[in-house]
Parts: structure tokens; C-alpha cells; sequence
């Protein structure tokens, strides 16, 4: 354990499916990337999702992930994705991913957190609990400027109409190996519910998605957008509250330029 750092870095070549229709990194494809990357260094810290859920009986839960995104991807090209932890936040576990291209430009800052959840009770527990520790060297490997995103529960609107709607019904696709539906599903939802034409002609800035109930096989997510442009109308925020069966899943917040 000794030799196993704080930081790991992979790299990868960029496919069709990491690009939007406009040719812009696609937010939910990255989030995807970054949680196998997430994935490959945990397992070098015994820390891996199976052995986790398997050995242990408890589960790494994804409760928030936010997403800066500051350049472009081609395909085919490069990417090197370097993501680090830290020992200090238990329980809450708070991650970092740096994306680069071939230029060493960053195309994407973003941070992660999770919790660990007793898989029987389904409570938040404590990693020391179980003698599970990460390296004693958690110095960051470079700099970020992303911060933690603030949320306010539910979408203040007033009595005004949705700018978006969405509806999807969970299929066996969109779950993970917890049954449940994959936390990179729910920013693919907010794709989704933004759609093509709106992509075409807007270039996404920032992601920031919050979990905040677990959403089962067959049940229907109703996903609704609130646009607030600027006074210029150049950039803004879309507000999203996604909701089953009257129950709130997840909310997020998009900022965006036009193109």
C-alpha cells in the first residue's frame, strides 16, 4: 500500500459517443469515463466496488458530481484523466478529475461525492469502521478552480410552465450492478431533456447533478427545465427537478453559452 498514491491518471481515445450532436464534450459520457477511472484506482487502494459490496456488505454511493467544462475533445483523440482523494472527508468521500487533451489544455474539471451505505440498513456509515483507509500522501496533484456545488432544495418557480419536459421510464439498461438506475443515467436525462436543437445551438459550461433518491426498475422519472438566460441572453442556467411517483430523484443545474 505504500507505493499505491493518493492520484491516478489513465488515459483514453476519445469515441463517437464522448461527443455531442454539436461536437462538444457530451457531460454524461465524461461522467461515465471518470467513474471508471474512479473505479480503476480504487481498486488499487481495495477499495473496489465488488470488493466493497461483495466482502463487506457496503456500497459507495454517488450523492453528488459536478462537471466544468473548459475545451474540446476530437475524435480519436488522447485524453489523459488524472483523479485524486482524500482521507480527510470521511464519511463523505470527496474526488477530483482533471481531463486534458493532447495539447496538455484541460477540457474538464469535476468532483465527486460520495457516501458509504451499509448495504442491509441502506444508512450512511463510516469507512474507519471497517479498517478501511486510503494512503497517508493525499496532497493534490494539481490545482482546481471547480468548487462544490450549493444547492436549494426543489426549483423556485413561481407559477410559470416548465421550459423542458422529460419523461422516462427505467429500463433493465439503465441499472447498475445495486439495482438501481446508474448515477450517470440522471445526467444523460438532463441531456435529454435539453434535446438536440437546444444542443445544437448552446454549448454546455457547467454540470452539477444532486442524487437524491435511489430510482428502481419501472418506475417513470418526470424531468422538468427552468431556463434562466442572462439579460443579454448569451449564457445562463437551467434549473431541473426530476421527480417518481411525487418523490424528488435528483436535481441539477446546467450553466450554458449560446453558440
Amino acid at each position: 500500500m505504500s507505493e499505491v498514491k493518493a492520484y491516478y491518471s489513465e488515459t483514453f481515445k476519445t469515441g463517437l459517443y464522448d461527443i455531442d450532436v454539436a461536437g462538444n464534450p457530451k457531460p454524461s459520457r465524461l461522467t461515465e469515463r471518470m467513474l471508471l477511472a474512479a473505479n480503476d484506482h480504487l481498486d488499487l487502494l481495495n477499495w473496489s466496488w465488488t470488493h466493497l459490496y461483495n466482502d463487506i456488505g457496503v456500497a459507495l454511493v454517488l450523492i453528488e458530481v459536478s462537471l466544468k467544462i473548459t475545451g474540446k475533445m476530437r475524435l480519436g483523440e488522447t485524453v489523459k484523466l488524472t483523479t485524486w482523494t482524500s482521507k480527510k472527508l470521511y464519511p463523505m468521500l470527496m474526488r477530483w478529475f482533471v481531463l486534458e487533451n493532447e495539447a496538455g489544455e484541460r477540457i474538464c474539471e469535476a468532483m465527486m461525492n460520495c457516501v458509504l451505505i451499509d448495504v442491509k440498513t441502506r444508512t450512511i456509515t463510516n469507512a474507519a469502521k471497517y479498517g478501511l483507509n486510503l494512503v497517508d500522501d493525499d496532497t493534490p496533484p494539481m490545482e482546481v478552480s471547480i468548487k462544490r456545488p450549493r444547492f436549494v432544495s426543489g426549483v423556485d418557480t413561481g407559477e410559470r410552465a416548465a421550459d423542458f419536459s422529460f419523461t422516462k421510464t427505467v429500463v433493465c439498461s439503465d441499472l447498475d450492478y445495486n439495482g438501481h438506475m446508474n448515477t450517470a443515467r440522471y445526467v444523460e436525462l438532463s441531456e435529454d431533456l435539453l434535446g438536440r436543437d437546444w444542443l445544437m445551438t448552446h454549448e454546455i459550461s457547467e454540470v452539477s447533478v444532486r442524487y437524491e433518491k435511489e430510482t428502481g426498475y419501472g418506475e417513470t422519472v418526470e424531468t422538468l427545465g427552468y431556463d434562466f438566460p442572462s439579460e443579454d441572453g448569451r449564457t445562463g442556467t437551467v434549473e431541473i427537478a426530476g421527480s417518481a411517483d411525487g418523490i424528488n430523484r435528483f436535481s441539477a443545474r446546467i450553466a450554458y453559452r449560446k453558440n
